[in-house]
């Protein structure tokens, strides 16, 4: 199981873009990336990847989908801090050597394994496996997936409402020149939000694309939740 290859290390994302397709601050998105030196001997490898630093440079598809996990488990409530000794279980045990959360969408067992230990580490909230499986499964069903191949990236257009937020939204490399779209017919929402703020109506913009008003007010609020 792979991402889509032809696609998957192009760097076609800078950082401030990603920054507003996932709801998450540069700062965060470096430290994701590349680790963090606090200056008193502390030192964090980054989360993705195989946990050795990346070179500095545009983010790719590939990353971003990693990316795309973690911030959609922090939107959930999940502590980022809380993420890192369960991944490193992961990586230390041999269990993978591929890219963070590859294995975790088709393996159930390091499903489990995540889940449990996660479940140990985390206090504050008081979640237990219980409560953590579910969330683990909506972050991963942000990833789309045909034949084996990670092939898009559905995102929040509600980043405050994660549990009720339709992922109507999506990034695919093919599609759009991997600019966020609907899913249902691939509408690319900048242009809903451009025309929109020229004057025009949404029933309006609904009847010249011939798709449902409720996928251009999908589209407009993705735009509008990545504005504010």
């Amino acid at each position: 199981m792979h991402i889509d290859g032809e696609l998957a290390q192009l760097g076609s994302y800078t950082f401030a873009e990603v920054s507003r397709l996932l709801h998450v601050s540069v700062s965060s998105l470096r430290y994701w990336l590349y680790g963090r030196d606090h200056g008193d001997g502390r030192q964090y490898g980054p989360l993705i990847g195989d946990g050795t630093p990346r070179e500095s440079g545009p983010i790719s598809f590939e990353e971003l989908a990693q990316l795309a996990v973690i911030a959609s488990l922090k939107l959930h409530g999940v502590r980022v801090q809380n993420l890192r000794p369960a991944l490193d279980y992961i990586r230390d045990s041999g269990l993978s050597d591929r890219p963070l959360f590859r294995d975790l969408l088709f393996d159930r067992d390091q499903q489990e394994i995540f889940i449990q230990q996660e479940a140990m580490l985390i206090s504050a909230s008081k979640q237990g496996q219980g409560a953590l499986r579910p969330v683990l499964q909506d972050s991963l069903d942000r990833l789309e997936v045909e034949d084996g191949v990670i092939s898009g990236v559905r995102l929040f257009s509600r980043p405050h409402a994660p549990t009720t937020d339709p992922a109507a939204v999506a990034v695919r490399p093919r599609v759009r020149f991997g600019r966020p779209h609907t899913v249902a017919h691939n509408l690319e929402t900048a242009v809903v939000y451009a025309r929109f703020g020229a004057g025009e109506s949404l029933s309006q913009i609904a009847d010249d694309y011939e798709v449902p008003l409720d996928e251009v007010e999908e589209a407009l609020r993705f735009e509008q939740s990545v504005a504010a």
